[in-house]
């Protein structure tokens, strides 16, 4: 099938087809790249039943096809699978902090977290633990925006991906920690007095949890774009030197 579009099909057919998409705001390329192929085999068909219609009007005919909202309904349904696919990525990476021997870091620095807050004075001990986590609130964040700004200076200069795209998307960064503190907030305002040494040990894995998922998500898959992206679409390469 693919041959005989080729046949049917001019280099300036296919340019036209990717034209086509980015004015109907397909920005990424391995969306454009999937919808060519569908439209291309369609005006094939379209030909091969009516060879008299020209390249514009088999070409409106097909993406008629893809009804009132033309190719946003294709957009939002693989900004899903991407979203999945990331999820994936990051389960991937965080299963690795809980295996031997990273597993025995992530256990101490628990217990040492542990017995700081066993330390602390109850009355100042939720002032104490805010301004300890606010550098790490900062440095997040400005690595983050690090992240969104190189990734900002490649459009227009370079083709986009939607994977890359989510890779880069690390706005979240700040309003994981306040979740955490609504969290920690929440249970403290629940506990007993006599649950003081339970608090203290969710809210230390609370606290691992946040930063460890956070530089997976800032430092390491972002640093992996490259690799993720081969991995994925097997023309990455090919058509990032073109």
């Amino acid at each position: 099938m693919e041959h005989s579009i080729r046949v049917k099909l001019t280099k300036n057919h296919i340019q036209e087809l990717y034209k086509f998409t980015r004015r109907r705001l397909v920005v990424h390329y391995d969306l454009q790249a999937e919808l060519v192929d569908h439209l291309a085999n369609g005006i094939e068909q379209q030909w091969q039943k009516n060879p008299k219609l020209t390249f514009d009007e088999a070409l409106e005919r097909e993406f008629k096809k893809f009804g009132h909202f033309g190719f946003q309904s294709v957009i939002k349904f693989r900004k899903k699978t991407m979203k999945t696919k990331y999820n994936t990525l990051l389960f991937k990476e965080l299963k690795q902090w809980v295996s031997w021997p990273r597993i025995l870091w992530v256990l101490l620095s628990i217990l040492s977290l542990v017995m700081v807050l066993r330390a602390l004075p109850q009355e100042y001990k939720w002032i104490i633990l805010a301004v300890f986590l606010l550098p790490a609130v900062a440095y997040f964040m400005y690595e983050g925006h690090k992240v969104q700004k190189r990734f900002r200076n490649k459009i227009g200069v370079a083709k986009r991906w939607l994977l890359e795209e989510r890779l880069h998307s690390v706005q979240g960064v700040s309003l994981s920690f306040l979740n955490m503190f609504q969290i920690i907030n929440g249970i403290a305002i629940f506990s007993k007095p006599t649950d003081i040494l339970f608090l203290d040990l969710i809210i230390s894995i609370l606290i691992v949890a946040g930063i460890l998922i956070n530089y997976v998500v800032v430092k390491v898959l972002p640093s992996r774009t490259e690799l993720i992206l081969t991995q994925t679409y097997p023309e990455y390469k090919l058509v990032s030197k073109s």
